[in-house]
């Protein structure tokens, strides 16, 4: 609804910074960024929305931190990387 700052500015940044890791353009600081992000945005609102938006990517980082890594790195996913599709 965009009521809520840390819902309305945190889900566009985080979108933001998610696209740029899978275009390859990822910068060694967007992981932490987005982990910042979405820690900012849990818990602080009117409703669910934004802890629906931050509790996953938090897990997806609790889990696979190191893949993220990978892939702003090298511009490509470990998965492609260890099947060798990457190109």
């Amino acid at each position: 609804c965009g009521q809520c700052t840390q819902c309305r500015e945190g889900t566009g940044w985080m979108n933001k910074i998610i696209q740029r890791i899978e275009r390859g353009a990822g910068q060694p600081d967007d992981i932490g960024i987005l982990l910042d992000v979405a820690s900012k945005m849990e818990g602080q609102t009117i409703c669910a929305f934004a802890d629906a938006a931050a509790w996953p990517v938090q897990g997806f980082l609790r889990h696979y931190w190191d893949e993220f890594e990978f892939y702003v790195k090298h511009g490509r996913s470990l998965v492609e990387e260890q099947q060798g599709l990457a190109a």
